[in-house]
């Protein structure tokens, strides 16, 4: 009878252990599935979150606008040692990046290729009735205000000095995102350009080759940075003949080319600017 009580009692705690052993299985397999699911969602939030990350800090700013003020100097080539200081110099720029590769180097650098339709510049030189030319070893200083027998009748024809360009861009870039919003880069560009300067009662007008080297900051849409830019060309020169023109009113005769005169005239241009720009 012991014996029996005994076999039953061991069956007993065999069957209960394998049920146990089978319930702790189950249970191991549900939290391993859960596990497995709750990764599966964590890689595809984090996924997520830097598919936007990258969005917003590429593609959400590849279309820029930028105002800048600087310093700017115009240099006659063709006469030693004459040149004008720019007392404003201001611009405005519109363009867009076209970033690759798609993917990031090393998750944080990209190149670029920088296109702008729309680079406007005004620059207001030192006008010289404020000037004086002082002979320094065979070239002139630009001083302040002529000696009287360089000073300009009243009467003649008095547009300023300045100069007045529109230009468009395009050059490579580099940019680099260490961290979250926080980028910068450099970036060379050639700049084609239509250029205008008045000298008092001359115009000048051209085609400029101009080339610009700058580099910025930027964090999400706000950049700050700076720009060296410099060209030099033959400007076709028109000035008004006033011999020609009292000809023509006075005596009734004479032609357009005789009060209007053109010639040649080598100048070169300098520019440094500061400029906050605008990404969208």
């Amino acid at each position: 009878m012991k014996k029996a009580l005994f076999t039953l009692a061991a069956a007993v705690l065999c069957l209960c252990a394998q049920a146990q052993n089978t319930s702790t299985d189950s249970l191991s397999q549900q939290v391993d599935s859960l596990q497995k699911v709750i990764s599966q969602l964590s890689n595809k939030v984090g996924a997520t979150e830097e598919a936007d990350l990258d969005q917003q800090i590429w593609k959400d700013r590849a279309k820029f606008f930028s105002i800048g003020i600087g310093k700017q100097t115009l240099t006659d080539m063709d006469v030693d040692g004459v040149k004008w200081d720019s007392e404003l110099a201001i611009s405005m720029l519109w363009g867009r990046t076209y970033y690759f590769p798609k993917k990031a180097w090393f998750g944080m650098l990209k190149l670029g290729i920088d296109f702008a339709w729309m680079d406007m510049s005004y620059a207001k030189y030192k006008d010289f009735s404020e000037t004086e030319m002082q002979p320094t070893g065979g070239t002139y200083d630009w001083g302040s205000g002529y000696p009287s027998y360089y000073e300009e009748d009243d009467d003649d024809l008095d547009l300023g000095v300045w100069q007045a360009e529109y230009a468009m861009r395009l050059g490579p870039s580099i940019t680099i995102n260490p961290v979250h919003h926080l980028k910068a880069g450099l970036y060379a560009h050639f700049v084609p350009t239509a250029s205008a300067i008045s000298m008092n009662d001359e115009v000048n007008v051209t085609f400029v080759p101009n080339f610009a080297f700058g580099g910025s900051i930027a964090w999400k849409m706000i950049s700050v940075g700076f720009e060296g830019r410099w060209g030099k060309a033959k400007y076709n020169s028109f000035s008004v003949n006033d011999e020609g023109t009292d000809s023509w009113y006075d005596e009734g005769e004479g032609s357009l080319d005789d009060v209007v005169t053109s010639e040649k005239s080598r100048l070169k241009t300098k520019q440094f600017r500061f400029f906050l720009t605008f990404r969208f």
